[in-house]
């Protein structure tokens, strides 16, 4: 840029003889007929930033546009948002040779670029490229949010928020304590494993021992995935064991209604929209008895015959209500002999469940107090 004269008249500024030389603002401003308005209206731009970085209400007022800008979007549609987004992205861009930011930049005096550069941390700028960067940020999130609600066969209602409930009711049942965790992050940093049990502390005589549960409700998954996952899922969150439950598809129905695996691991198949309750009961006491039965066990606290007994036993109800359940479809004329036998089978169940249960809080109970007198 060569400098020329220039003229200060009260409110008259005459420049003369300024040559720049910018083959971008050149293309800028061929656009426009009227080139000495579009430059005194680039300069004027200029000027507004550079009056805004002179006050401390410089900040907030760019806050108050990023809030603004924010709630404008998230009031337009997906393809407004769209280009909403190009168009700030292009003329925020000092890279892009036909942006407000480029020409802005170009005239202005390596001063100003300092000041008022984009990657300048101290920048009012920068604090607007960063507010809209954290806007579209949440836009995605809420985008894929939303996706994942309208694609679920229960709208309004996602797979967590059907197990949740039922796993802290059951776990309220057997004196523990369960918490939702899924965006919760652990010591480590990670977020995997969705609900975390802790085992009532009068069972195991203060040791902290946890399983967790893991939620999933996708169409690409495998046994091997989800295992995987549900170790990540023990290590992640400090627990003992794991159920991993996924949601019936026409792939995971073709599993068995549940399986074991090596390390303390369980597999359950739920229909989210109608949840097999005694499965999900099955799966917890299964794995709650996991953790706990070599430390009873050693202790001479717990039977463990008797509870294995139980656990097969509450197996064998589990098999029967399934292979029930499936007869069903298209036998009309025994539905009311077929259905009464489910309900007899469930309530059987149940009462396993509970015995199993009791077992476990009486007989803990009963050495913790037998200990006591010892001592």
């Amino acid at each position: 840029m060569k400098q020329g004269k220039v003229t200060i008249n009260k409110d008259v500024v005459d420049i003369q003889s300024l040559s720049i030389e910018s083959q971008e603002l050149a293309d800028h401003l061929s656009d426009y007929e009227d080139t000495a308005q579009e430059v005194s209206e680039l300069i004027s731009g200029g000027l507004q930033i550079a009056k805004y970085a002179k006050t401390t209400a410089s900040i907030s007022q760019i806050e108050h546009v990023g809030d603004r800008v924010q709630d404008g979007i998230e009031k337009v549609g997906n393809k407004t948002r769209k280009d909403i987004e190009q168009l700030l992205v292009s003329h925020t861009d000092p890279k892009n040779s036909k942006s407000l930011a480029k020409a802005i930049v170009d005239i202005a005096s390596a001063q100003f670029i300092s000041e008022f550069g984009p990657e300048n941390a101290d920048s009012p700028v920068n604090q607007l490229f960063m507010r809209l960067d954290a806007i579209s940020r949440i836009l995605e999130r809420q985008t894929g949010a939303k996706e994942a609600t309208d694609n679920s066969s229960n709208k309004g209602k996602n797979f967590n928020e059907v197990m949740s409930p039922i796993v802290q009711a059951i776990a309220t049942n057997n004196s523990d304590l369960s918490e939702f965790v899924d965006a919760v992050s652990s010591e480590t940093g990670g977020r995997v494993g969705d609900e975390v049990v802790t085992i009532n502390p009068d069972m195991t005589r203060g040791e902290d021992l946890k399983f967790v549960f893991e939620y999933k409700t996708v169409e690409r998954v495998t046994q091997a995935s989800s295992l995987r996952e549900l170790s990540d899922a023990m290590r992640n969150r400090g627990a003992k064991a794991g159920v991993f439950v996924v949601n019936k598809t026409a792939k995971t129905e073709k599993w068995n209604e549940y399986s074991f695996h090596s390390g303390n691991r369980m597999i359950i198949v739920v229909d989210k929209d109608k949840p097999d309750l005694g499965l999900i009961r099955f799966a917890y006491i299964h794995t709650r008895w996991l953790v706990t039965r070599e430390l009873l066990s050693d202790a001479a606290i717990l039977d463990s015959a008797k509870m294995q007994y139980l656990i097969e036993k509450a197996q064998d109800d589990l098999k029967y209500i399934s292979q029930i359940r499936k007869s069903l479809t298209g036998i009309a004329t025994s539905h009311t002999e077929a259905s009464a036998r489910v309900d007899e089978l469930e309530k059987r169940l149940n009462e396993t469940l509970l015995e199993a249960s009791q077992l476990v809080a009486g007989e803990a109970s009963s050495g913790v107090e037998d200990a006591s007198k010892v001592a």
